[in-house]
């Protein structure tokens, strides 16, 4: 069974060419046949080098019976240093049409309805400031209306009773003579 499944996320690192040996696990970019313009992780069966000097790797997946195709140096990115675990199921629950809703569609779903409701409750919370002042308003109107009748009705109380006075002073001294 092979160390790596389809949909794993690998850690390589950048490694000298002259570094790598048989048995190490590389990621390159294949050019040629299935693996054309792919990032294929498979292990170093054996390392040649041509007469200028330049390394080709021979690399077969674990679980395959036949061998890649050549794979030059300029092709390697890299020699797989770990599995990243924990990616890998993240990547590879994403990649499924339920896990794509419940990783990218629910938080989306959450962050434009809480923006619905944060406009929402803003625009009640204008709706309840103007009432308020209305109210306020209209209060303060009243006050002022039964502040101006208060007066009005004291002038004239105090009319009334100049009148009555002058009439009881008037009546005692028509009583007197």
């Amino acid at each position: 069974m092979p160390e790596y499944q389809i949909g794993d996320v690998l850690i390589s690192k950048e490694t000298p060419i002259e570094d790598i040996k048989v048995g190490d696990d590389v990621s390159y970019l294949g050019k040629a046949g299935t693996f054309k313009n792919k990032v294929v992780t498979h292990r170093v069966i054996k390392v040649e080098t041509d007469v200028d000097g330049n390394h080709m790797f021979h690399t077969k997946g674990i679980a395959n019976l036949v061998a890649d195709p050549v794979v030059y140096e300029s092709q390697i990115y890299g020699v797989v240093k770990q599995k990243a675990v924990i990616l890998s199921f993240v990547y590879k629950c994403v990649s499924t049409p339920t896990g794509m809703f419940l990783f990218i569609g629910i938080p989306i779903l959450y962050v434009i309805g809480s923006e619905i409701l944060s406009f929402m409750l803003e625009k009640e919370e204008e709706r309840r400031k103007k009432l308020k002042e209305q109210k306020d308003k209209e209060r303060q109107d009243k006050e002022k209306t039964e502040k101006v009748e208060a007066k009005t009705e004291t002038k004239e109380n105090q009319k009334k009773n100049e009148k009555e006075t002058k009439k009881t002073k008037t009546t005692k001294k028509t009583t007197k003579k």
